[in-house]
């Protein structure tokens, strides 16, 4: 090894040294790089506080040196701090330029200013003048000034300055208590106003009634209480926005809300009201003495109706061929059959909708007013149940896309109504004639019995927990399917001619309505039995085993046709087989006979003549037994039986006493 001093020596040709070179000292550096470096390492002068060096000062003595990356990374931001930040700056350097333009134009014009201020004095002073200034115009020492002395006030005005000075400060205080109190008075009224406001929200809420901002007024709140399931034209009109009076108390908007209407259902009889549907007690009651559920509940039920009659009037257009007519903003429904005569006694129920305001207060009572009520609410039962329908057809997975349109039928509620009205009419039509024929027959010494069997549901039945827990449906479905099923009835009228018999023989008449396509009302279908089919189709195939089937279109063809066939089975059935020398005519409801003639001579026979005995049943409850000479040479002789009258002879001995006349 080399002795570093020798190769350090003067001599050496390449001198080199182990030493560091010497760094410069910091009080060397220049001002502006010890300041840029402590920028750079502390940050700016601001960040600098006192408590940051002196804890700076603690870590050096305690040996903990702080670099400046672990500086660095406590003081780091985030790209969008950075961001904000250099915006920040960006604009206070903009506001700050502004402020610097405007403060040296500023000092301009003072310059300005004072030099033509001092241009009357001296002519040096106006090279203090800008330019502008100077090509303005505005001729040199135009300007001049006067120094007055400050008078300094006695104390006399002094005291009066004082005195102005605390009038106004009680003035002013005066006017601020005025206000204090005013404001306590007005906050006290508005702390009055919201505790009633939501105390009836409170209420509305628990009553189960939906509260919702109404749109485009976030400070307002609206009820809901339409019904979801409703038409197009009427779920939109089911919500209004609650607005508040003066004492804070809430009412609904009378501007969506329309006039509560109710729909009046009336029974109608040549032209005379004989029963009416009344109105409820809240009707009546005054507007101001309502509760704001009750509106809410009114409100509701007048949407309701009114969505009803709107529902049946659409209905009315395809029942024309029912005689259903919408006059006059009244639905008229015919009670009586379509085929009924015009002596007969019309009735008709009457549905239209009116105010509230216009029903009266006492309704005078009708003979029929139970009915027009039990018909108004069923028809608000048929509209829920509709709306029941569609939310369960809108639950279901929708249908297949068609080119069809689907159009939406009107719900069937004047059809239910019609069912029920054709089925009774037709049903009693039918049962009275069956009972005034019994009469008639009964007087004439025949019988004739009948039994009549429904097929629908009786309400009281439907109404049992048992039955509506073990078909898993609620009452009101089961009443609903009850009401909107077609209608069945059955008679089982038994043939005078087989009264007696172990096995009588029957005329089943089946009495099925429906006001839907293809039936539109009363399908009557009668089923005759074989001892009645050998007489009336003597004809047709297999008559003397079989039953045969029949149809009819109206009730007074059906009655026609038993008149005829009734009184067929107790000719041919009946007197044929009880008097003998008689002779039925076929296919006729006669007997035929012959009887002597007194002879013209002693020693001549007697002449024999044929003698008709004819038997007609007519309406209602007539039975007629008339004997007709075939020569027509003496007058026809008749016998009535009817249930009006007196005559009970028997018909068997009136057939023999009116053979016996012409013997």
């Amino acid at each position: 090894m080399t002795d570093p001093s020798s190769s350090s020596a003067p001599n050496s040709p390449f001198p080199l040294s182990l030493r560091p070179w010497p760094n410069q000292g910091e009080k060397d550096e220049p001002l502006i790089i010890q300041l840029a470096r402590i920028s750079h390492q502390f940050g700016q002068y601001r960040h600098v506080t006192e408590e940051k060096l002196q804890g700076m000062i603690i870590d050096e003595e305690a040996g903990i040196v702080q670099t400046a990356e672990g500086q660095d990374e406590e003081e780091e931001e985030t790209a969008d701090d950075v961001k904000k930040r250099v915006e920040e700056l960006a604009k206070a350097k903009g506001e700050m330029f502004r402020h610097i333009n405007d403060a040296q134009q500023e000092v301009l014009y003072a310059i300005d200013f004072l030099g033509l201020l001092l241009s009357k004095d001296s002519a040096r002073a106006k090279d203090q003048m800008s330019p502008a200034l100077k090509t303005s115009g505005i001729p040199e020492g135009s300007f001049g000034y006067d120094k007055w002395p400050v008078k300094q006030p006695d104390a006399r005005q002094k005291k009066q300055e004082d005195l102005v000075a605390k009038g106004w400060t009680m003035d002013s205080l005066g006017t601020s208590a005025d206000n204090l109190l005013q404001a306590a008075t007005r906050l006290e009224k508005e702390v009055r106003k919201e505790t009633q406001y939501w105390g009836q929200i409170l209420s509305i809420t628990k009553k189960g009634w939906s509260l919702r901002r109404v749109p485009r007024e976030p400070g307002t709140l609206g009820v809901s209480f339409g019904f979801a399931e409703a038409s197009d034209q009427f779920k939109a009109r089911g919500f209004a926005p609650l607005r508040t009076r003066d004492d804070g108390s809430i009412i609904l908007d009378q501007t969506l809300v329309q006039q509560p209407k109710s729909v009046r259902v009336r029974i109608v009889q040549d032209g005379k009201v004989v029963g009416s549907s009344h109105q409820g007690s809240l009707a009546f009651a005054p507007h101001s003495d309502q509760e704001i559920e009750d509106l809410i509940r009114r409100a509701r039920d007048s949407l309701f109706e009114q969505e009803l009659f709107h529902e049946m009037a659409m209905e009315t257009r395809g029942l024309l061929s029912n005689n259903v007519r919408f006059r006059d903003n009244v639905i008229i429904i015919p009670t009586g059959l379509a085929h009924e005569s015009e002596d007969e006694v019309r009735r008709e129920i009457h549905v239209d909708l009116i105010l509230l305001e216009e029903a009266e207060e006492l309704l005078p009572d009708h003979t029929d007013d139970q009915l027009a009520r039990d018909i108004a609410v069923a028809l608000r039962m048929l509209l829920s149940h509709a709306h029941r329908q569609r939310l369960k057809r809108r639950s279901m997975p929708p249908a297949p896309l068609t080119e069809r349109k689907r159009v939406d039928q009107p719900p069937p509620m004047i059809r239910t109504l019609l069912n029920y009205i054709h089925h009774y009419a037709a049903t009693n039509h039918l049962r009275s004639y069956l009972e005034a024929h019994s009469r008639a027959l009964t007087k004439a010494g025949l019988q004739l019995s009948f039994d009549l069997e429904r097929t629908q549901s009786n309400i009281k039945d439907l109404m049992d927990e048992k039955r509506s827990a073990i078909s898993r449906v609620t009452f009101i479905d089961m009443i609903m399917s009850a009401l909107t099923h077609p209608l069945q009835a059955t008679f089982s009228i038994t043939l005078p001619s087989s009264a007696s018999d172990s096995k009588p023989q029957q005329i089943n008449i089946v009495l099925r309505t429906l006001v839907q396509p293809p039936i539109q009302g009363t399908e009557i279908m009668v089923s005759l039995p074989a001892t009645l089919t050998r007489l009336l189709y003597l004809d047709a195939p297999g008559a003397t085993n079989s039953q045969k089937r029949l149809t009819f279109d109206t009730m007074n063809d059906l009655t026609s046709y038993l008149d005829v066939g009734l009184a067929i089975d107790i000719v041919h059935n009946l007197l044929k087989s009880e008097l003998s020398g008689f002779r039925a005519i076929e296919r006729e409801p006669e007997l035929e006979t012959l009887f002597k003639v007194e002879a013209p001579s002693v020693e001549s026979k007697p002449p024999k003549k044929t003698l008709r005995i004819g038997l007609q049943l007519s309406g209602p409850g007539v039975l007629k037994a008339k004997a007709c000479p075939a020569d027509g040479e003496s007058a026809d002789e008749e016998i009535v039986w009817s249930g009006n009258k007196d005559e009970v002879r028997p018909l068997r001995e009136v057939i023999k006493k009116l053979a016996g006349t012409g013997n």
